[in-house]
């Protein structure tokens, strides 16, 4: 026969003491919903989910940013400086972000005016090789011209020589 344990059995923990005596009792722990009292201007922090393995991943982990103000703050005063603070840290990262604007511009502004001159000597250099080509095409024709004349002034030689009896072999 199987032997049903009975309420005494159940009362006696593992070390041999009786439960009844101590002071906690479990009928005593009602199950009711813990709702805290916040602070309206605190932060809302959700309860942990412990069944949740989402939780412990690594990945899902917030840092928390290295401006980041504690929750421990409560006055209204120590509220106010830490907005302050945050707010002057902004304004400090904005004025660095206005200042590296402000470099890349002046870089570009003096890329651009380096590339101007850049463009302005190419030019000049273009400029020189044309008039140097056009000088150089005049010289051209000036030489053709002047074989055209050579040549000329040669076969007019040479049809004055064959056209005339040679005086040497007339002399003869």
């Amino acid at each position: 026969m199987t032997e049903t344990p009975t309420n005494d059995a159940l009362d006696t923990s593992l070390d041999g003491s009786n439960l009844q005596d101590e002071e906690f009792v479990t009928e005593d722990i009602v199950n009711e919903d813990i709702t805290e009292v916040q602070n309206p201007s605190s932060p809302v922090i959700p309860l942990l989910d412990l069944n949740n393995t989402d939780v412990f991943r690594k990945d899902k982990l917030r840092t928390p940013s290295k401006r980041a103000v504690p929750f421990s703050v409560q006055s209204p005063s120590q509220e106010l400086y830490a907005k302050y603070i945050r707010l002057e840290q902004d304004f400090k990262d904005l004025q660095k972000a206005f200042d590296l604007i402000d470099v890349l511009e002046k870089s570009k502004i003096s890329d651009q005016k380096l590339l101007k001159k850049k463009i302005v000597a190419l030019q000049d250099q273009v400029a020189s090789l044309q008039d140097s080509i056009t000088t150089t095409e005049l010289n051209f024709k000036q030489k053709e011209n002047n074989l055209k004349r050579e040549k000329f002034a040669l076969k007019k030689t040479l049809n004055q020589s064959m056209t005339r009896p040679n005086t040497a072999s007339a002399l003869q």
